[in-house]
């Protein structure tokens, strides 16, 4: 496979080993999740998720990534964690009040073709910029990335520092 990959840009490299690595090692994430679970955010028009883990703590939970996998539309707590990943209004809908959530269940009914347009371009945006192939094509990208001599030695020795640290 080495050889095949000789002569390709950095990022051609990049998709084609990822294409060779796929191939022979399907990708699924099925098995990570309920398929219970699935079922209901496939099938659900809107999912409710609560990030306050605390009065001062919003996390970006799990489930912010697997409704957008599943193309159901997120009303997610206001949460400046979840903003960095997706633009407000376009990508999700916040909320921050019971008042809110009335107010966005009644936008669902009253426009459902808007709220689908608001999932359909979360989902979008999830897949092209964080699913598998991009997951991966960033990952390899900066595995084969081109280092100097300097920058490698650098990083083994910090390996081995690590190394000696856990290990000593």
């Amino acid at each position: 496979m080495v050889k095949r990959l000789v002569g390709l840009g950095q990022g051609d490299r990049a998709k084609a080993f990822l294409s060779r690595w796929t191939e022979r090692w399907p990708i699924s994430t099925a098995h990570l999740m309920d398929m219970g679970v699935m079922a209901m955010l496939t099938g659900a028009s809107a999912i409710l998720n609560i990030s306050a883990h605390s009065p001062k703590d919003h996390l970006i939970t799990g489930r912010v990534w697997e409704t957008l996998a599943a193309g159901a539309l997120l009303v997610e707590q206001d949460n400046p964690s979840t903003a960095k990943f997706f633009p407000p209004y376009r990508h999700y809908l916040p909320w921050t009040n019971v008042e809110d959530i009335v107010h966005i269940a009644k936008f669902i009914k009253r426009r459902p073709d808007l709220a689908r347009r608001v999932a359909d371009e979360g989902h979008a945006w999830a897949k092209r910029h964080y699913g598998v192939t991009a997951f991966w094509t960033a990952l390899l990208g900066h595995a084969l990335r081109p280092r100097s001599e300097a920058d490698m030695a650098g990083e083994l020795q910090a390996a081995q520092d690590w190394f000696a640290t856990l290990f000593s």
